[in-house]
């Protein structure tokens, strides 16, 4: 898992490249590091490499919410605003309802 890091931490560019156009460019314009920490973890539906090393970046909120939630929700909620709008349980409020059952 963290081998997959030092991957991403060396060849963030890579990554960039292929996976951002997972997030619809929306990574893009965020941030270098907002890409790596969203578009990443967010993408990769958790793929663990990312979650286990830039969670922490995130607030460990990732970690509360589902694999795929963290990926949607957690920075495109952040970055898009899409956890909000699909309710992919980044948000606190959110966060309550998916677990009480969506």
């Amino acid at each position: 898992m963290h081998e997959g890091w030092r991957k991403m931490n060396g060849g963030r560019r890579k990554m960039n490249g292929g996976r951002r156009k997972m997030n619809g460019g929306r990574r893009k314009m965020n941030g270098g590091r907002r890409k790596m920490n969203g578009g990443r973890r967010k993408m990769n539906g958790g793929r663990r490499k990312m979650n286990g090393g830039r969670r922490k970046m995130n607030g460990g909120r990732r970690k509360m919410n589902g694999g795929r939630r963290k990926m949607n929700g957690g920075r495109r909620k952040m970055n898009e605003g899409w956890g909000m709008n699909e309710g992919w349980g980044m948000n606190e409020g959110r966060r309550k309802i998916m677990k009480d059952g969506g």
